[in-house]
């Protein structure tokens, strides 16, 4: 992403030269130039951009609580303001330290954000997080929405507070958490939030959630809706075990089978254990063993609440095992519904979050394709031998979704589901 800057050096005066019938007389009528601004546009992770004021102005809005102006009567004040602008920021260089935002709320209208307009949330709200620029000038944008709220026709959240903060500005994420947020949700363009402030949320103990790059629009409940899936518990009758696990039937067919699904054949002793120790769960639902054709059912036609996906991937293609084979994420890639079943799938394959060898994770591929309105993944390798743990905990203990997961090493994605890309 590239920030523009744009300068404007002030209008030209202009003589209006005013002709009356009656006295044939002429007179003229002189506008002072207007104040030289600087002009700094980013794009914003949600759509549009966000552009930065600086310079000696004002923009006053009415004293109603609506708090709006009309676009034709910001484009007066602000000349060269870029089409896709959804939020400007004024920085009144008389007023240093002082800055005032105002928000798009269509094509015809902007409210200002200021915090005269808000009011208290009655319940614990949701911290809403997006990103604008890169690098040096990466900005993060905040809101604090109540969990009834709704949203505007361009999706930003009709209540705030609304607040701009640096990439250095980590410590204002503890303002925010004083106001106990049930639910964080995270949409970044392309990268995560800087380190210090991920860190600093995945340390406040609060749940949160990550929007992906690619979603297709950006809608405030949606993401809410498809974020608050992670709250429901793993009802044994309502989920789906998928397993890829590796079949070890014979001696000499078992190295053949881990050779074939591209596994080290030195650690069939720790392949076996893993088997072991999963059926001896006695989990109360079944595990399923993965076939093509019973993976590809499950994801375009299940409808369970949960599916667990449980596999080997290299980044190109996810093994079954068996005469299975396996299925490429291009194949995936032409796998979609055409309306996301309210439900979650969890994939349990190393970095399932992430682009290593593929331009796309998988849980990318599946939030695009709709086969899901929410996907945990992780972002690293994951350990095996840890899956009888997560599996049992959910399934048997009853715990927390999200915070389980979390606390195994995955991520929650969201994807926004208003349209979908053509494109895509």
């Amino acid at each position: 992403m590239r920030k523009r800057t744009l300068v404007s050096l002030g209008l030209l005066t202009i003589a209006q030269v005013l002709t009356f019938e009656l006295t044939r007389a002429q007179s003229v009528e002189f506008s002072p130039p207007a104040p030289t601004m600087q002009m700094q546009v980013d794009p914003i992770s949600t759509g549009g951009s966000l552009v930065t004021i600086q310079a000696p102005i004002q923009i006053d809005l009415p004293s109603i609580d609506t708090q709006r102006i009309s676009d034709i009567s910001l484009k007066r004040i602000v000349p060269n303001l870029p089409a896709d602008a959804r939020v400007v920021e004024v920085k009144n260089t008389d007023q240093p330290g002082k800055s005032q935002v105002i928000i798009r709320d269509n094509a015809d209208e902007w409210r200002g954000a200021g915090p005269s307009s808000i009011q208290p949330a009655p319940q614990s709200p949701v911290l809403w997080l997006a990103t604008a620029g890169s690098e040096e000038d990466y900005k993060l944008l905040t809101q604090l929405v109540p969990p009834d709220s709704g949203q505007n026709s361009w999706g930003w959240p009709e209540v705030g507070p609304f607040a701009i903060h640096s990439a250095g500005d980590v410590g204002s994420l503890a303002a925010l958490f004083s106001d106990n947020p049930q639910l964080i949700i995270i949409n970044h363009h392309g990268q995560l939030l800087p380190r210090d402030w991920f860190q600093a949320i995945k340390n406040s103990g609060r749940p949160y959630a990550i929007v992906t790059r690619e979603s297709p629009n950006q809608d405030f409940l949606a993401a809410k809706s498809a974020a608050e899936l992670g709250d429901q518990g793993v009802r044994p009758d309502a989920v789906s075990i998928v397993s890829a696990l590796p079949k070890l039937d014979g001696w000499l067919s078992g190295y053949w089978e881990l050779y074939r699904m591209n596994l080290e054949i030195g650690q069939r002793d720790a392949w076996e254990k893993l088997l072991s120790n999963i059926k001896s769960e006695s989990l109360p639902a079944a595990i399923n063993e993965a076939t093509s054709e019973s993976l590809r059912n499950e994801l375009l036609y299940g409808n369970n609440d949960f599916v667990f996906v449980i596999a080997h991937n290299d980044g190109h293609f996810v093994y079954l095992p068996g005469s299975g084979g396996a299925i490429s994420y291009d194949e995936f890639l032409r796998t979609r519904r055409s309306d996301a079943p309210n439900r979650t799938i969890v994939l349990v394959t190393c970095n399932g979050g992430t682009r290593n060898a593929s331009p796309r994770s998988l849980a990318d591929i599946f939030l695009q394709n709709k086969l899901a309105k929410t996907v945990f993944a992780s972002q690293t390798d994951i350990d095996a031998n840890d899956v009888p743990a997560l599996l049992r905990e959910l399934l048997v203990g009853g715990e927390d979704t999200r915070d389980t997961l979390i606390r195994h090493g995955y991520f929650q994605f969201v994807i926004r589901l208003a349209w979908a890309n053509p494109d895509v």
